[in-house]
């Protein structure tokens, strides 16, 4: 199956439409662009309209109307195409960049302040992928400044925010109707206001320095930038389509949404709740966007990445800057990172649409597989027994003495290596282990499945129905799984909930403040397998203003001479010793010990990168 990234909507009616030009014989800018014109102004809902060759020039022709020229700055969302940075430079500006949101990518413009100066002229929204960005925020930033508003709304025709189209709420508005746009006309754009003074200039711009053609008086200096009849008849057709595209659209929307949703490690772009969502593009973030996209390529579904940073952009370096650091754009990187769009044209099938999403499926669990394959090798240096022999000891639950036996929840399994262990313990009389990984429980399950005091669920801890345990275990990084402290606050009560009075609750985290003091090593390990070798790399990333890092495992696994490669991310949450001590205290813990992971005799500095806490429910009087 062959899958284009785009593919027009074009057919017979465009092909009436053309026909009509070339039997009334006006080909140049006449009655079928005056009558399109009227169309979109209708359909905006903006009182003056003119057309442009395509959306950069009608970027250009907008902000030389507003005033915008030498020796000015206008702030540009880094995450867009590069026209709209470029347009701001033909008109003889200079391009500001400001990162964007991590939900939509729409520009932050709560960042915005710290970029005026006595040289910034105008704001640039560019809205992004079929919604748009917040304009009431950015209005009122832009009076608050005195700044002109300038949409880039070149991927938002028919959107609209509580019955205003995109591209009416600032001083001026553009619009594109490339080939991949809702509509197209194969190239062109057009520039909406609601100003007169700015019409007017529009106009002298546009038409070599004049308002109307058949004089060669030109009041102003001005240029060529009209359209012909043959692309607003094709326009029309368009127009008079758009309901049934903006139907098949959001048809194709909800298709990849209940498809895709549930796949872990799949995020998919959103808007703001209340804003319309007609998709440009339906774009996904996933962790090895690159490998994603030659994986569909190779199954013949054509792929497109996000945008290429702007700040980045080598063309920009000798104009505006060129910086390899991405401290102050962590958005727009990320984006452009983790990005993949998927294809959103209106003749896409319900098949092609089934097939995109098998495949990437099929990616992610290929990804997982060789991680769950290796899984146990990979860990195979970790000594579980000494730390099960630690966590027994310091609750006082030594094997000696006649101590009835206990009851014992162990949380994130995985394989069941400690799982073992921990069953090896005399003194255990029943074992509960979860985990919210079905295939990590269906390995435990294959490993441990025979032994009677045990019981394995995939389950998170708020839907198991056992309580009253004597100790529950958490270890392995569990807690900086979790990103949220909403999230980490309902963990915590949950595991206080299903211990009995006196009840232990032991767990090891990564101290955030140590791991960012000093943060993970790249780590590269060799094992030998039947008829080969396996090569693990660990490429940990530190993100100082998300407070996690990224750990890549990056495989390579050889086998009778042929190669196979895989990526697997798992991200880790750096909590900080307080963060985690306000809300265990808060659930109703004490806490009785706090251990370095190194020396489990120890107590743990602030230094130690990875500590074992030791909390007690208190006991009920």
């Amino acid at each position: 199956m062959k899958i284009p990234q785009i593919e027009p909507y074009i057919g017979n009616e465009e092909y009436r439409e053309l026909k009509s030009c070339f039997d009334n014989k006006w080909v140049t800018e006449g009655p079928k662009t005056q009558e399109f014109q009227k169309e979109l102004l209708k359909l905006i809902g903006a009182k003056y309209g003119v057309f442009a060759p395509n959306g950069t020039l009608a970027l250009y022709l907008a902000l030389k109307a507003i005033g915008v020229g030498e020796g000015h700055e206008v702030i540009v969302p880094d995450f867009t195409f590069i026209a709209s940075a470029t347009s701001v430079i033909m008109a003889g500006a200079k391009p500001v960049f400001i990162d964007v949101n991590r939900k939509n990518f729409q520009i932050d413009v709560n960042l915005a302040q710290s970029l005026i100066n006595k040289r910034t002229r105008a704001i640039m929204p560019v809205h992004m992928y079929g919604t748009m960005c917040e304009m009431g925020p950015i209005m009122d930033f832009a009076n608050t400044n005195k700044l002109k508003v300038i949409e880039d709304a070149a991927q938002a025709v028919g959107v609209k925010y509580r019955g205003k189209h995109a591209g009416t709420w600032g001083d001026i508005g553009c619009f594109s109707f490339f080939a991949d746009k809702t509509i197209t006309i194969g190239e062109g754009g057009f520039i909406v206001t609601n100003s007169e003074s700015v019409y007017d200039k529009l106009l002298y711009l546009r038409n070599q320095g004049r308002k109307d053609r058949g004089t060669f008086i030109h009041p102003e200096i001005g240029y060529n930038f009209r359209i012909t009849d043959f692309q607003s008849a094709v326009g029309l057709a368009q127009l008079r389509k758009l309901p049934r595209i903006i139907q098949l659209k959001k048809e194709i929307l909800s298709y990849y949404l209940r498809n895709l949703s549930h796949i872990e490690g799949v995020k998919i772009f959103e808007p703001f709740v209340g804003y319309d969502w007609i998709p440009f593009r339906v774009g996904i973030m996933v962790d090895n966007a690159d490998m994603l996209m030659e994986y569909m390529e190779s199954k013949g579904i054509q792929t497109r990445g996000f945008f290429y940073p702007l700040h980045k952009q080598p063309a920009f370096k000798s104009i505006v800057g060129y910086q390899e650091n991405d401290v102050s754009f962590p958005n727009s990187s990320w984006g452009y990172k983790s990005g993949v769009c998927l294809p959103t044209y209106p003749t896409l099938s319900k098949d092609e649409i089934r097939y995109i999403c098998k495949t990437i499926k099929d990616f992610v669990h290929s990804q997982r597989s060789m991680f769950y394959k290796y899984y146990d090798l990979m860990y195979s240096e970790k000594n579980y027994e000494k730390e099960t022999d630690f966590v027994f000891k310091v609750v006082g639950l030594g094997d000696s003495g006649k101590t009835k036996k206990i009851k014992v929840l162990e949380i994130g399994c995985g394989t069941g290596n400690h799982t073992r262990k921990i069953l090896d313990r005399k003194k255990v009389g029943k074992l509960i282990a979860i985990d919210i990984d079905e295939k990590m429980i269906n390995l435990a399950k294959k490993k441990l499945g025979g032994e009677k005091k045990l019981s394995i669920y995939c389950s998170e801890v708020s839907a198991l129905g056992e309580k009253e345990f004597d100790l529950a275990l958490a270890l392995f990084n569990v807690v900086t799984y979790i990103s949220k402290e909403s999230e980490l606050e309902e963990f915590f009560k949950a595991i206080y909930e299903r211990l009995k009075s006196g009840g232990y609750f032991v767990f090891d985290a990564w101290n955030g403040v140590a791991a960012i003091k000093y943060p993970p090593k790249k780590k590269k390990t060799i094992y030998k397998i039947s008829k080969g070798f396996l090569e693990v790399s660990i490429l940990p990333q530190v993100n100082i203003l998300d407070q996690k890092v990224d750990l890549n495992y990056q495989m390579r696994k050889s086998f009778n001479g042929a190669e196979k490669k895989s990526n697997y991310i798992i991200n880790q949450y750096l909590w900080t010793p307080n963060q985690l001590r306000n809300i265990y205290q808060k659930v109703g813990f004490e806490q009785k010990a706090i251990r370095s992971m190194d020396e489990p005799d120890h107590e743990a500095t602030k230094d130690d990168w990875k500590i074992i806490y030791v909390l007690v429910k208190r006991s009920e009087k």
